[in-house]
């Protein structure tokens, strides 16, 4: 029986049949991705590949805010008065670090196949192998993980305060109602750092920020989300706010009923630790080549739970 080359060996090297005919696009068309977690989160990179845990330390002050017996401050009333004194108190929290790896395999001869049709197989393997690790990092930091047993952003049962805020229904909630909802959840924020900061950044679903857009006001040039983030807490105190979609938000299996998330961008409130993706040298294998990538990916940490908070869309 002849040798024939089977579809999937074709396939994986791109070499097809074309006929006389046949104009063939040689661009090759991957797969569309999008990957956010870059433009929601700081990263914690201080962690290697050689830690197991990622852990902060929080501090907590008590005594000494109580002052005298009748007051709030901490007055001297005589030279024989006790002064007041402070205590501080430390909690470390800690998160897995956990290891990531692929492999890049090919055959000399896939590899020789790709070459002589000028699409190389080497680079189209380590792209694939890169699309899988943004994924895994993207859900890593929205969504945590369930084998792990961790949480991200979007679903953390650390300390993060939410509260109902209402629901937002297209073409029957009002311009008004609207900016009371993003307000309402600013506003709960605010009061949980003690109207010491506000949030900067708030996710909601794609769906809302579609209506959000294209939900054009009477009489002005302005759209729902301009108008809202003109009119919202954070710019009218002074400060500058985002609002950005978040495909995990419209994921039904994870939440069933819809939410958004205020919370302040910066290191010093939610972070995420990654072990950047590194190679081995090229291994050989008879035939085969293989480059091994390893990293490793952290568990979101919260390091201020009260500057976090979950707006849930219900009634």
């Amino acid at each position: 029986m002849p040798i024939k080359f089977s579809d999937a060996e074709i396939q994986s090297t791109g070499a097809f049949l074309v006929g006389e005919l046949e104009r063939l696009d040689p661009e090759l068309y991957a797969p569309i991705t999008d990957f956010t977690w870059s433009r929601d989160i700081d990263l914690r990179t201080d962690v290697t590949i050689a830690d197991e845990v990622s852990s902060f330390i929080l501090s907590n002050y008590a005594g000494g805010f109580g002052g005298t017996s009748v007051g709030k401050k901490s007055w001297i009333t005589g030279l024989d008065t006790t002064p007041a004194t402070v205590g501080v108190s430390q909690t470390k929290v800690s998160n897995p670090i956990t290891p990531w790896g692929m492999e890049v395999n090919y055959s000399i001869i896939e590899l020789q196949k790709a070459m002589q049709t000028g699409r190389p197989i080497d680079v189209q393997k380590y792209d694939a192998m890169r699309v899988k690790h943004q994924l895994d990092i993207d859900a890593q930091v929205y969504i945590g993980d369930t084998e792990l047993d961790v949480t991200g952003l979007l679903n953390s049962d650390d300390q993060v305060t939410s509260g109902n805020i209402g629901t937002y229904t297209e073409g029957t909630t009002t311009p008004q109602q609207v900016i009371a909802m993003f307000n309402e959840v600013l506003n709960n924020a605010w009061a949980a750092t003690q109207y010491t900061r506000l949030p900067n950044r708030i996710l909601v679903p794609p769906a809302l920020f579609s209506a959000l857009v294209s939900t054009q006001l009477p009489n002005t040039n302005m759209n729902l989300l301009r108008f809202v983030l003109e009119n919202s807490l954070t710019r009218t105190a002074g400060g500058f706010l985002e609002i950005w979609p978040c495909k995990w938000l419209a994921d039904t299996t994870i939440f069933a009923t819809p939410r958004i998330v205020a919370y302040t961008k910066a290191r010093d409130v939610v972070r995420f630790p990654l072990v950047q993706l590194q190679s081995m040298p090229v291994q050989y294998r008879n035939y085969q080549q293989s480059v091994p990538y390893y990293g490793a990916l952290g568990a979101v940490e919260i390091v201020r739970p009260e500057m976090v908070y979950y707006g849930i869309l219900q009634d």
